[in-house]
């Protein structure tokens, strides 16, 4: 279920006019901790591109940090969907629940979701707590349209975080555990086909980083992906 406080805060939006549901192009007010976050930029743009996008239930909603962002060829990749890219680098499911209410303007039904791999960078998330910001961003929307499909892409492996691999499983395992309870939340491992027969991620997929994918990488995301959400 929503929580007392996010229900409340959405309510009182649609009561005050702020939020109209199922007008395209309706107005938002970003509250002050919105404001304050580094990602407001992002959001304001959004906002203005919104006018055809809102709300639009044939559409993808991709959210994500920097792997989704980056992921610049996504609308040619998931074709014929129609794909809402919604990725801002650097970000973890905290910031995702931070703007939650931005993205419940969206009707789309079917989210495409990339986070963790900021969330388990530290000590400071533990799995359990990024698996329950998951959980919640799929209540809250549930809340509103519970036909809403979740398709949560795992956390993927990468030369630069290695030593972070087994907090990233475990919250992977936490959410294939929450997808096999529910029908309407699908995790689409991208994980194991970016692995070499070392067990170790492939060195040629990644930048000179060794975090973010190339286009080689994109396009095992691309294989992987498609046959989710399209069969293929």
């Amino acid at each position: 279920m929503m929580s007392v406080r996010v229900w409340t805060r959405w309510l009182w939006l649609v009561l005050t006019g702020v939020v109209c549901l199922g007008l395209a192009g309706a107005e938002f007010a970003f509250t002050e901790k919105q404001e304050a976050s580094r990602y407001i930029g992002d959001f304001r743009k959004w906002l203005e591109a919104d006018a055809e996008e809102v709300p639009r239930r044939d559409a993808v909603l991709c959210v994500g940090s920097s792997s989704m962002r980056m992921w610049r060829s996504i609308r040619e990749d998931l074709a014929p969907l129609h794909v809402i890219p919604r990725g801002f680098g650097g970000s973890t499911m905290a910031d995702v629940l931070l703007f939650q209410d931005f993205f419940l303007r969206y009707e789309a039904r079917t989210i495409l979701v990339y986070e963790g791999d900021n969330d388990l960078n530290s000590d400071r998330c533990t799995p359990e707590a990024f698996f329950e910001r998951c959980k919640g961003f799929c209540e809250a929307v549930w809340a509103l349209r519970p036909d809403t499909r979740f398709h949560f892409i795992t956390i993927k492996p990468s030369p630069s975080r290695a030593k972070r691999w087994p907090q990233q499983q475990a919250g992977n395992a936490l959410l294939a555990t929450f997808a096999a309870g529910d029908d309407r939340v699908t995790v689409i491992d991208v994980a194991t086909a970016m692995l070499g027969e070392d067990g170790k991620p492939l060195p040629h997929i990644f930048l000179k980083d060794n975090l973010h994918l190339n286009p080689e990488g994109y396009a095992i995301w691309k294989g992987v992906v498609r046959k989710a959400l399209l069969g293929e």
